[in-house]
């Protein structure tokens, strides 16, 4: 009886291990989820978001460059249709060049649209931040 028993607490004490290391090995992948999350929110608090779009105020037509993120956006390059943009026929020659935007900030460029230039379709907008250097935002343009 006594051998029974030994074998039964040899087998309790077994399982009562394998649930520890179990737990153990769960709480410790939880616990690094929730570090990575943690990561991930603090790098999107210091990124930068670009985006593209043409904005009409009263009579002016312009595209506007806006930071959607928290973070500054540095050395940014914008083009239209493959264009750079001090480049692009219906951005008027010596307009503002936007290479810093601070987070949730925005700069215009003037667009004169004509008959005689072609309507712009893609924007593309390159920038640096804190988290990366090669960001890329694509935008269709449409009024």
């Amino acid at each position: 009886m006594s051998e029974i028993l030994s074998v039964f607490a040899v087998i309790i004490s077994a399982c009562s291990f394998l649930f520890a290391v179990f737990s153990f090995k769960k709480s410790h992948s939880i616990g690094k989820r929730q570090l990575e999350l943690e990561e991930e929110r603090r790098s999107e608090e210091r990124s930068a978001y670009l985006t593209a779009y043409l904005h009409k105020e009263a009579n002016r037509r312009t595209l506007r460059i806006e930071n959607k993120g928290n973070g500054e956006a540095r050395n940014i390059r914008v083009f239209i249709d493959e264009t750079p943009i001090e480049q692009y026929p219906a951005v008027p020659p010596g307009s503002n060049k936007i290479s810093v935007l601070p987070g949730k900030g925005y700069g215009d460029y003037p667009i004169a649209l004509s008959s005689s230039t072609p309507f712009p379709q893609i924007a593309k907008v390159f920038w640096e931040d804190d988290i990366k250097k090669d960001n890329i935002s694509r935008n269709s343009l449409t009024l």
